[in-house]
């Protein structure tokens, strides 16, 4: 079941399209019993009200593939342009091939990426360092940013920061 809610929210880091009021609501839905992300869902959704899908796919862009302080990448995230980066990368990759998992076209360390990955490896062995020493600090960085900036996508990378805390602490997403 936690699988189903890390699928959701990966798709809500993908580039918006016509349905992501839909799936907004969807995992609101999924949340409602943890008030302090499904509070922050809420806050995003109603930022998406009445703008226009064009729009939010220009500040989609302008934050995420052309701004590197915004950058969805976990590893240029926690280590930034830094060599070690490229370990990182290939560390998981390896760990994605292990588990049968495919990055698809984005590089490893995309946060759909990974989120995806966790919904397809519930039991990876290394979900909590993989959560709590990657993740967590790549989603608290990204939502400062994004706050910062007063983007629309700031509570939603809030919200999926609360969920990953929850998991860190070793209680599975539901």
């Amino acid at each position: 079941m936690g699988g189903e809610l890390y699928e959701r929210l990966s798709e809500l880091l993908e580039y918006p399209g016509p349905r992501v009021g839909e799936r907004v609501a969807a995992c609101i839905a999924r949340l409602e019993a943890r008030a302090p992300a499904a509070r922050a869902l809420r806050e995003f959704e109603r930022l998406l009200e009445g703008v226009p899908v064009g729009q939010l796919q220009e500040s989609y862009t302008a934050a995420f593939d052309l701004d590197p302080s915004c950058s969805p990448h976990v590893g240029y995230r926690l280590l930034g342009p830094d060599s070690r980066r490229g370990t990182f990368l290939a560390r998981l990759a390896a760990r994605y091939r292990a588990r049968g998992f495919s990055a698809g076209r984005e590089l490893p360390d995309h946060l759909t990426v990974l989120l995806r990955f966790l919904a397809h490896a519930p039991d990876e062995p290394d979900r909590g360092e993989l959560v709590g020493e990657c993740l967590v600090p790549a989603l608290s960085s990204l939502a400062r940013e994004l706050r910062r900036r007063e983007h629309p996508y700031a509570p939603l990378a809030e919200a999926i920061q609360l969920v990953l805390e929850v998991d860190a602490r070793g209680e599975r997403a539901r």
